[in-house]
């Protein structure tokens, strides 16, 4: 039995021992520790971001029915000029054009096909 207790006792102290060396020994600096000199003056901040801004105030503008389109078989059209983003405009004014060579296209072809059909 005595043998027993003083067993427990030297496995208490080495534990003892071990922890206090674990947590009283100082960490190494890591390999992401920045270490630098410390310096007097002014501390500037500089930001740098990227994202996209929206206006405060704007207006939606629509493009022509896409019913209209539809119906004319113009599935697809693009914008072939368009005014410089932040340019204030009022009602009424040009702020696009859409190419219209699909439209022009089909205006001819169905020229021609009823200029054709006529003469026969």
């Amino acid at each position: 039995m005595k043998q027993k207790n003083i067993l427990t006792i030297i496995v208490s102290i080495v534990v003892i021992i071990l922890l206090v060396w674990y947590f009283s020994t100082p960490e190494e600096l890591s390999s992401n520790t920045i270490i630098t000199e410390v310096k007097s003056g002014t501390f500037v901040i500089d930001i740098t971001t990227t994202g996209e801004l929206e206006a405060r105030s704007s207006e939606k503008i629509m493009g022509p029915n896409p019913i209209a389109l539809r119906n004319s078989r113009i599935f697809q059209y693009r914008i072939e000029d368009i005014i410089p983003d932040g340019t204030v405009v009022d009602s009424g004014q040009w702020i696009a054009t859409l190419d219209r060579s699909d439209l022009e296209t089909r205006s001819k072809t169905r020229s021609w096909k009823w200029k054709n059909s006529r003469h026969n």
